[in-house]
């Protein structure tokens, strides 16, 4: 029996109070809080040029982290504040990594990153975060600012293997953590000609902006009407025809990979939530005598007036220089006569091909585009700039006659876009790359010299077919095409080490080395490297990041190659 009942009771409702007075203090929208920082490679840009970007993100109650947004939206302005384009990403662990190509006849001026969660919509658009991009003309160039940004993190330890280097040498970058407080830390790194990319001193480091104090954005919603997105969501309406009201239906994503039923209400809409795919997936709404219509995604308005920011441009003494580098594995063989030739069943409605290729032999390979330079003779695939092209093996490039020509590509006999604005400047070989060969039925290529497509055929042409993909009773209901997450590109730079690279042509890289995120162990040192361009001069090295218990890091460093 107890010997203190009144004591026992009050030590009870003591533990209550405080128990739902912290459960309360963790709800509220103080300890909800996210905070978003962006890094990109660089602090300008020419046209045609890639924005790399990473992402952290810090919270005002770490152990949400994973409770919290895992989607991010980042958007690129022009200087009218009109979208130009946007990325759809998945959060993992408080970070985030994309990137944005530049068209070649992009505008110059002041635009502006913009990167938020649907979330930090309740909070007023002063809790996004912006970063000003610069845009100069391709005969601009920017007057360098020798002052240093300071505030150099002394719990991270940069050092290079070597105190100097070659042209396309290998370098291989160390770093250290060393933090009492934290074991881990997620870092990302930049490498960039300094004889091409002036320094410019930043505003908002990731030590100046990292950290959350405890007020509030002045915007915040007096009722939170934004929920927490922890993967796609997506909204629309169905117009029923007939007098029958449905109060909920089923779609189904892709071809049966997942099925959902949702509810929909008096007005026919209806919402799914928290979906994991990438790219543009249909849904089939099961619903025969209705239409269904997608409703677009609030984008908030930006209307946010932002200090003025501008570097000012000074003409350059010499062009932008670009460069390209071939990542073909290709074996001459000796020249051959063919006695006989053997007609090929054809698909595609111009001409007889010279070579068939089934889907059987393609599904090994990661993308098409690789399938097709291994698999179609006379071709390989090229990085030109930032963009894949599939180029003919004679064909030459180099930075007088610009980045090489791609072949004629048609899919179930409908041309493939080249690269153009209607395309976002993606090429024939950047659309390869994006689809899977186990997709393909067959492959047919007509040569140079026997197609007759006429010059538009001068370097091939390539017609793909993919699988026949039947689902009985799929065929009257509606559709709706929704865009998934935006994939990570992989920045790809010259392994100079491996012979292939060797007989690359001038490489005049401004960004060198771009490692969006790198975990590092106060145990052990973690080791990365790149090569060295073919230009003389200072690279710039600049490293930011966080450790596992929140304190943000920053060093910059230089080496020099003779």
């Amino acid at each position: 029996m107890n010997k203190y009942p009144i004591a026992s009771f009050l030590l009870l409702c003591l533990w209550v109070i405080t128990t739902q007075m912290a459960t309360s203090q963790s709800l509220s929208p103080r300890h909800l809080q996210e905070k978003i920082y962006l890094q990109t490679d660089r602090q300008y840009y020419y046209p045609g040029e890639a924005i790399w970007y990473s992402v952290f993100i810090n919270y005002k109650s770490p152990g949400l982290m994973d409770t919290l947004s895992r989607v991010l939206y980042v958007e690129l302005y022009n200087p009218t504040r009109s979208l130009v384009q946007s990325q759809t990403l998945r959060i993992d662990s408080g970070r985030a990594t994309g990137h944005f190509s530049l068209p070649q006849n992009l505008a110059s001026g002041g635009f502006t990153i913009r990167a938020y969660t649907r979330w930090l919509m309740n909070y007023g658009e002063d809790s996004f975060f912006y970063k000003f991009i610069p845009i100069l003309n391709p005969d601009d160039n920017v007057i360098e600012d020798i002052n240093n940004d300071g505030n150099t993190s002394a719990s991270l330890k940069v050092a290079f293997d070597k105190t100097l280097y070659r042209t396309r040498n290998k370098v291989t970058l160390k770093l250290q953590l060393e933090d009492e407080e934290a074991s881990k830390a997620s870092v990302m790194i930049s490498v960039v000609d300094a004889n091409q990319v002036a320094h410019i001193p930043e505003t908002n480091s990731i030590k100046k902006w990292y950290s959350l104090n405890d007020s509030l954005p002045k915007g915040i919603l007096q009722k939170f009407r934004y929920r927490i997105e922890r993967g796609i969501t997506f909204e629309g309406v169905i117009i029923d025809e007939s007098r029958e009201k449905k109060t909920e239906l089923s779609i189904i994503q892709g071809d049966f990979q997942n099925v959902f039923r949702v509810k929909l209400d008096y007005r026919g809409y209806f919402a799914v939530h928290d979906l994991s795919f990438y790219d543009t997936t249909k849904f089939t709404i099961q619903s025969a005598n209705g239409k269904a219509f997608l409703k677009e995604r609030d984008i908030p308005a930006f209307s946010l007036i932002l200090p003025p920011n501008t570097i000012p441009p000074t003409s350059a003494d010499r062009v932008q220089k670009k460069y390209s580098y071939d990542t073909a594995s290709t074996i001459m063989l000796k020249e051959v006569e063919i006695k006989k030739k053997k007609l090929l069943q054809h698909q595609n409605r111009f001409e007889r091909p010279d070579f068939y290729i089934k889907g059987d032999e393609l599904k090994n390979y990661y993308n098409l585009a690789e399938a097709i330079q291994s698999k179609v003779p006379g071709y390989r695939l090229v990085l030109s700039g930032m963009h894949w092209r599939l180029q003919w093996l004679r064909s030459e490039y180099s930075s007088r006659l610009g980045p090489p020509l791609e072949p004629i590509v048609y899919v179930n006999n409908s041309q493939l876009l080249i690269a153009s604005p209607e395309t976002d400047g993606e090429t024939v070989g950047d659309q390869l790359t994006n689809l899977d060969p186990r997709l393909i039925d067959h492959i047919e290529a007509a040569s140079t010299a026997n197609t007759t497509l006429g010059g538009t055929g001068s370097i091939g042409v390539i017609y793909i077919f993919t699988k026949e993909m039947d689902f009985p009773g799929l065929g009257s209901f509606p559709t709706l095409k929704v865009k998934g997450f935006d994939r990570p590109a992989v920045f790809r730079s010259p392994d100079y080490g491996n012979p292939l690279f060797s007989q690359n042509p001038e490489d005049f890289r401004s960004t060198i080395y771009w490692n969006p995120r790198v975990t590092l162990n106060s145990k052990t040192p973690s080791l990365v490297s790149f090569y060295t361009s073919d230009q003389k001069g200072t690279l710039s090295v600049l490293v930011e990041g966080v450790t596992s218990k929140g304190t943000p890091l920053r060093v910059q460093a230089n080496l020099v190659v003779e």
